[in-house]
């Protein structure tokens, strides 16, 4: 059993999500639009899944009110508890990926009661611009300076191109960084199609990268996330630290 709508948010940014399944047992999966094609796939009779858009990103609201993104990821930490409370769960499951993966470890530490497990796959660190062991991450300098090439003469083009097509030309050219061997790039998604994904890369940069930036985070805070959580990153993850 499957069915859309939206959630308002505390502030009123309404979030669209897609529910799947009617098992006993909720997963939530936000910035859903990337991962629904492939998790839906899990979907049984002891699941339910939720995937929700983040505000600004995906099907949810565009956001021009300056005021209802300078939260950064904090606003983004509300509007799963809000998922949450719209459906009225006591106990999830919460996925997340990248800097979502991240985002739902804050969560974590702040409604532990409401968090049954989690997933973080690939997430950020917990201090943005540490620098790590080099048996820790991975730099390719060659790659780097390759796509910074490409993008800063892509960019002359971009101006005179409509926007849908610049993010697919954009992507293009970034998402050889996301995969091991280059010849895989072609299997990621641009989602170009969606005009908030248009623009998330400004919005990351301007918002949700600076309250992160700002964060402070202790033992004494990871500590108060005691439910199991699973942790999966790959060993040639070149956008964060393994």
């Amino acid at each position: 059993q499957e069915s859309e709508g939206y959630i308002a948010a505390r502030d009123g940014v309404r979030l669209f999500y897609r529910k799947i399944g009617e098992g006993p047992k909720t997963v939530i999966v936000p910035n859903g639009h990337y991962l629904i094609k492939d998790f839906s796939q899990l979907t049984d009779s002891n699941y339910t899944f939720i995937f929700y858009d983040l505000r600004n990103r995906g099907s949810s609201d565009a956001v021009t009110d300056p005021e209802k993104l300078q939260g950064g990821i904090h606003l983004d930490v509300s509007d799963l508890e809000s998922v949450r409370r719209h459906f009225n769960i006591d106990n999830v499951v919460i996925i997340g990926h990248s800097y979502v993966g991240f985002m739902v470890a804050l969560y974590a530490m702040k409604y532990p009661m409401h968090v049954e497990r989690m997933i973080q796959i690939d997430a950020a660190p917990p201090k943005a611009g540490k620098e790590y062991p080099a048996r820790l991450r991975v730099t390719d300098e060659a790659l780097n300076a390759e796509i910074n090439k490409k993008i800063a003469e892509f960019s002359r083009e971009a101006a005179n191109m409509a926007p849908e097509s610049a993010c697919r030309g954009f992507w293009k050219i970034v998402r050889v960084f996301y995969v091991t061997n280059p010849e895989d790039a072609g299997k990621l998604d641009d989602y170009c199609e969606y005009p908030n994904e248009r623009t998330a890369a400004k919005h990351y940069n301007e918002n949700i990268l600076p309250s992160i930036q700002a964060l402070n985070i202790t033992n004494g805070d990871i500590e108060k996330a005691a439910m199991p959580v699973l942790v999966i990153h790959g060993t040639a993850d070149r956008a964060a630290p393994y």
